[in-house]
């Protein structure tokens, strides 16, 4: 709804700065933010790209970068270049990789991993290798425990809750979530972690770190796997749950 009033704003307002503007009388920055989403959006079925989105307000800058590179896709196939080198802060490189993995991780994986009809995209530890190895450049060569590692994390967060609204896997994964609650499953969201230990098992901690962007980067550590699960898990709340949604991941970006 929220993501649809960006939409109507933009035709009604005309001017992408004014209209995001608008946006930030919502309540929470997870409608700030869709609501920004909708403008770009629109503004993008009407032939204008961003370039940048540096000048964009905080709450609306993830929301920027995704429609970009939803219109770049000539672009975006390529884990082993730093897409983000045209943001400016590290911030800004933080929601671009979060904008960039969300447009572009999916198609890039069906393009490259060719599943099969039968199997929900995703399904297997060949997942951990994707996401790994399409983050890698991001990740600080002294290994995800560095100071500023939100770029490299932000990107997982995209890729990751691209799939939460996959069409495919995304919605039976969901499902299988709902009808576990309904059952009364032992354990909050037992289904969706353990989707994140398909995704990234004991032995991911060396996925991603060979070949390509991951060549010569530190395999992950235990804490770092664990920490990563634990993204996992927020990734695919953010569109399984009114609580937990984030479609944007600003926690993540502003913490």
């Amino acid at each position: 709804c929220v993501h649809g009033l960006g939409h109507g704003l933009q035709m009604a307002v005309g001017e992408v700065e004014r209209s995001v503007a608008a946006c930030s009388h919502g309540p929470r920055g997870a409608e700030r933010c869709q609501c920004a989403s909708g403008v770009y959006m629109q503004a993008q079925m009407e032939g204008r790209r961003a370039t940048s989105c540096d000048a964009a307000p905080p709450y609306a800058t993830p929301a920027c970068w995704l429609r970009h590179w939803t219109t770049a896709h000539e672009h975006a196939f390529t884990p082993s270049a730093d897409p983000c080198g045209i943001a400016s802060t590290p911030l800004g490189r933080a929601a671009c990789a979060f904008g960039w993995a969300k447009a572009t991780m999916l198609p890039w994986h069906r393009r490259n991993n060719e599943p099969s009809a039968s199997a929900p995209t995703m399904r297997t530890t060949q997942g951990a290798a994707s996401f790994l190895h399409y983050c890698a450049v991001f990740r600080p060569r002294g290994g995800g425990g560095a100071t500023d590692d939100r770029a490299w994390r932000s990107c997982l967060f995209g890729a990751i809750s691209d799939l939460a609204r996959e069409k495919r896997a995304g919605i039976e994964l969901l499902s299988r979530q709902a009808v576990d609650d309904g059952a009364g499953g032992a354990g909050k969201w037992r289904v969706l972690r353990a989707a994140c230990e398909t995704y990234f098992p004991p032995d991911a901690s060396a996925l991603g770190t060979t070949g390509g962007s991951g060549a010569g980067q530190a395999p992950l550590s235990a804490a770092e796997l664990t920490s990563v699960r634990a993204l996992c898990l927020d990734a695919l709340l953010s569109h399984a749950s009114f609580e937990f949604y984030s479609p944007c991941g600003l926690k993540l970006l502003t913490r």
